[in-house]
Formats: structure tokens, C-alpha cells, sequence
């Protein structure tokens, strides 16, 4: 396998930042003024009359990262050879996702309870339980074909169905490549898991809530594979850049055309330009430093992505004094800083945590562990 696989260089480590940050406040923005003007009068809405709304751009935007970065991962784990390679792809997986989910939901427990207590039209009543809970800590919410029927996001925390959604898909793509059965292994156990792993997965390749991005999801993980196998010819950067602006073209006139943006074709389009841009960025050293303000604002996007909708919710049901720029600006703003807090306090700290658990698997479990090989 090519060494180069596990590679992202340094211009593409800052594009890939500026995306995940743009990402995130396309879905803020659009919540935001959804709520402070209404669905149907929203300028989230880019062809008016509740069409192409900006945040459903930004949950496809995400998805297409999320499955870029998760081929990564799969592949640098395949790479290593490591005795245990599913295992330390889960902790990984794992200690990324529930470092900053389990502070997320408990400040979503105490966000939910001042909205109650303050408000009278709070309307996620029946999610806020501890049944809600604890299906949206499995990710288990929203669980396809009826089995895990009535879990749904808890509370207020609307985004989690795309949490979940992308969870299952960590762990099926994540099985399916590390764990499969050489020719002296029965591959019953395999299929078996890999057929659980799959039912959230399935749903969302031909429909569900996204319309097929679960597909997408998975186009966007393999593409790595594709780039480093199938190499047909070489293009410069002003091919790529032309077939961009092709491309882009195509996929304005592609929303503009269907008027929303869960459009499997669409959504494709926007993988084309993201996957462009990526290879652009590969060969140009335009990005040689850090930026530490960046890196801030992308690596609290996670959080911000969890907990703005129930912030949104808390002001605008209780605090909103229909002056535009002020209820645009607090529940902005306050957003931000409990999404940069949260980075500071848990999110950054997940490698250490992911550490740590190997190594206390390694230590006092080893005796007893399925070697998944």
C-alpha cells in the first residue's frame, strides 16, 4: 500500500480546517435564521419560498469530511499491521466522538431543563427522558425498520440523527476493511457483525432522512482507495482547477434546477468539488504555518454542531426582543463560546483519552480479548 496514504499535507490539513469551520456555521446560521424569521420567510432558504437551505449544505459538507477522514483512518490502521486493528480503530473512533458527546449532552440536559422551566412552548418534551437519553448516548436514535421503535434525538438536540447516522457508518467501513476473513478464517462472525453494523448504513444509502447520504458517506471514504490505485493519467493544477469551475457550475445549476440540497446527484457534484479541491491544495504550498485561531474554530465546530440548536432554542423561545442584530448576534455568540469551551476542556484532549484506553486494554484486558484479525 502506498506510503503516501495516511498523508495530508499541509495546505490540505488548513483547507480541510476551513471547510469543517464553514461547514459548521452554514448549519448555525441557517438554524439561526430560521428561527428568528420563520421557516417559509427564512434568507437561510437561497431561492426563498423553504428551498436550499444553507444548513442542509452544511450537514452534506460534513458528511463528505467526515467519510474523507474516516478513509483515512481506516487506511492508516490497515497500514500498521497492528495484532488488534479493529479494536484500536473502535478506541479511536470512540474516544473522538465520546469525549465531546457526553459533555454535550449533559449540557443539553441543563439547557433543555431552564428551557422548560422558563417556557411554556418548549416542544421536545416527549425526547427529554432518560430513555431519550440513553438512546441518543448508543446512537440509537432514529434507528431504521422500527427496531429500537420511538427513540429519537433527546430533547432538543435536534442534529444527533446525523451523529448517529455516521457512527453506524464508522463502524461498518471500519469492519469491513480491517476485520475481513483471510482464506483459513470463517467469515460467519464477520458477516454477522458486519450485517448489524450495516442496517443503520443501508437505510441511508437508498433513503432515509438524507435522501442517500449515507452513500455519499461512503464515496467519500473510498475515494482514497480510488486515488491511490486506479491512476489513469496525471492532471496539473490548471486541469484540476478548470474541471472545478466545470464542475461547480454543474452543481449550482444542479440545486438551482431540483430546488433542495439532499439531492443524491447533487450531493455528488459537491463530492466532485470537494475532492478537486482537495487534490489542488495537494500539490500547492500556499498554507506553510499554523494558524492557532483556525485550528480553534474548526476543532470546536464538533461541539458547536451539538449544542447550538438547543442554545438557539433557549433564547428564541425566552429571550428574543425582536431587534434583529442583537437576537442574531447573543445566541451567536454564546454558541461560539460554549463550543470553544467544550473543545478546550474535552474536545482536544480525545487522542490522550484514545491513549490511555489502549493502553489500559493492553495491560489488564489482553487475556480475554477476541483478537480481531
Amino acid at each position: 500500500m502506498n506510503k503516501q496514504i495516511a498523508y495530508i499535507n499541509q495546505s490540505q490539513s488548513v483547507g480541510l480546517d476551513i471547510i469543517r469551520f464553514s461547514s459548521a456555521q452554514l448549519v448555525i446560521w441557517g438554524h439561526l435564521l430560521n428561527y428568528y424569521f420563520g421557516y417559509h420567510n427564512s434568507p437561510a432558504s437561497l431561492l426563498g419560498n423553504g428551498k436550499l437551505f444553507i444548513q442542509n449544505l452544511g450537514v452534506v459538507v460534513f458528511f463528505i469530511l467526515s467519510g474523507y477522514l474516516i478513509g483515512h483512518s481506516v487506511l492508516r490502521q490497515h497500514k500498521k499491521n497492528a495484532e488488534h486493528p479493529f479494536l484500536e480503530y473502535f478506541i479511536d473512533r470512540f474516544s473522538r466522538i465520546y469525549v465531546t458527546l457526553v459533555p454535550c449532552l449533559l449540557l443539553i440536559v441543563s439547557i433543555d431543563y431552564a428551557n422548560i422551566s422558563l417556557s411554556d412552548s418548549y416542544a421536545y418534551l416527549n425526547s427529554y427522558d432518560l430513555f431519550h437519553f440513553l438512546g441518543s448516548f448508543l446512537m440509537l436514535q432514529d434507528f431504521p425498520y422500527e427496531i429500537f421503535d420511538g427513540v429519537t434525538s433527546f430533547g432538543s438536540a435536534r442534529p444527533l440523527w446525523t451523529l448517529a447516522v455516521e457512527w453506524w457508518l464508522y463502524l461498518a467501513i471500519g469492519w469491513c476493511i480491517l476485520c475481513f476473513p483471510s482464506e483459513k478464517e470463517s467469515g460467519a462472525l464477520y458477516f454477522v457483525v458486519l450485517s448489524f453494523f450495516l442496517i443503520v448504513p443501508f437505510y441511508n444509502i437508498y433513503g432515509g432522512r438524507g435522501n442517500g447520504i449515507g452513500l455519499l458517506f461512503i464515496f467519500s471514504a473510498f475515494s482514497l482507495w480510488c486515488k491511490y490505485n486506479i491512476r489513469i493519467f496525471k492532471l496539473t493544477n490548471l486541469h484540476l482547477f478548470l474541471i472545478l469551475l466545470v464542475f461547480i457550475a454543474l452543481t449550482i445549476n444542479r440545486f438551482v434546477k431540483v430546488g433542495y440540497f439532499y439531492d443524491f446527484l447533487g450531493m455528488v457534484l459537491i463530492l466532485i468539488d470537494f475532492l478537486v479541491t482537495i487534490s489542488i491544495l495537494s500539490n500547492l504550498n500556499i498554507f506553510n504555518n499554523q494558524y492557532p485561531l483556525l485550528k480553534l474554530l474548526a476543532g470546536s465546530s464538533y461541539a458547536l454542531y451539538i449544542t447550538h440548536y438547543s442554545i438557539i432554542d433557549l433564547y428564541m423561545k425566552n429571550f428574543k426582543i425582536n431587534n434583529m442584530i442583537i437576537d442574531l448576534i447573543v445566541p451567536y455568540s454564546i454558541s461560539m463560546v460554549i463550543a470553544i469551551l467544550v473543545w478546550l476542556l474535552f474536545d482536544r484532549h480525545y487522542r490522550i483519552v484514545s491513549m490511555k484506553l489502549k493502553s489500559l486494554l493492553s495491560r489488564k484486558l489482553k487475556p480475554v480479548l477476541i483478537k480481531f484479525k
